[in-house]
């Protein structure tokens, strides 16, 4: 029988409705949220476990950050290859909703970086990222040293 494409991944996903929305880890989902994979006998991130098989092994000392926010998230167009530190300064633990990123980005050229940091609990560094792509986004058009997209990964 040929493998149809996507066969192995069905049972474990819940794709969502459009090509950006997030995929749904179906499988064991930690009280913090964090969907994690039983592979070769230990557990494991699921995002991570998905990264490997789509772009091959990880090297030490990078993660796979979640740049949606939904941490039983697993759509490829949604994680990024980056070091720990690389994850810990673009701050990918804000409690920032999409809602929020909408209006961050509408709010471009209308309101200063630093005023809008202090109205969503962020710095206005992280604000600038998000104006210029480089956090919160399917597909990064700057990535931050020492980071990959999936794009760039494939």
């Amino acid at each position: 029988m040929p493998h149809r494409p996507g066969a192995t991944l069905r049972p474990l996903v819940k794709l969502g409705s459009t090509p950006e929305a997030c995929w749904h880890w179906l499988g064991y989902v930690q009280p913090s949220g964090d969907a994690m994979k039983q592979f070769h006998g230990r557990s494991i991130p699921a995002r991570r476990w998905l990264w490997s098989q789509l772009f091959g092994p990880i090297k030490p000392g990078f993660v796979i950050a979640q740049m949606c926010g939904d941490k039983a998230c697993v759509n490829p167009f949604h994680l990024k290859l980056m070091t720990m530190a690389d994850a810990q300064r673009a701050g990918l633990s804000s409690t920032l909703t999409r809602g929020d990123i909408t209006a961050i980005r509408e709010a471009e050229g209308q309101a200063t970086a630093a005023a809008l940091g202090k109205d969503f609990g962020v710095s206005a560094q992280t604000i600038r990222e998000i104006w210029r792509g480089d956090t919160w986004t399917r597909r990064t058009r700057h990535p931050t040293a020492g980071s990959q997209t999936m794009a760039e990964a494939a």
